[in-house]
């Protein structure tokens, strides 16, 4: 039975539950070194776009993670919302994914787990010479 899929939502100022998988549910982080990549990648990003980690466990195939952002720094940014979704709501994947992932896009989830696996996987294919991969999405 497939499980069906959850909308993306991104509420500013809200602590997002993410679960994000390996590419065909691949066990990379059976190696510790591929968990000490995906962590210090984490913990490089928190710094840089000013996120806070709740909690996290990192399993043979996939990642949970509990992530909050402030929306006090981001108040001067506009937040993309589009048509008939409520104030400060975002739906992801109704928006152009390239526009909320740029540098320059307002802090979003979608934005964080893009750069967290975006180097995570750069970093453990150079690194580790291991062909990781992500699923698509999270």
């Amino acid at each position: 039975m497939k499980h069906k899929t959850l909308p993306k939502i991104n509420q500013p100022g809200h602590i997002h539950f993410v679960t994000t998988k390996t590419f065909e549910k691949n066990p990379f982080f059976l190696d510790y070194n591929c968990c000490d990549v995906l962590l210090e990648n984490i913990d490089s990003y928190r710094n840089e776009l000013d996120y806070k980690i709740f909690g996290y466990v990192i399993m043979p195939d996939h990642l949970h993670i509990l992530i909050w952002f402030d929306v006090k720094e981001q108040q001067d940014k506009p937040v993309p919302t589009p048509d008939g979704v409520g104030s400060g709501l975002l739906r992801t994947e109704s928006i152009n994914y390239k526009n909320i992932t740029s540098k320059n896009a307002p802090l979003n989830i979608s934005k964080i787990m893009h750069r967290i696996k975006g180097k995570t996987a750069t970093d453990i294919r150079t690194e580790l010479n291991i062909n990781f991969k992500w699923q698509k999405g999270f």
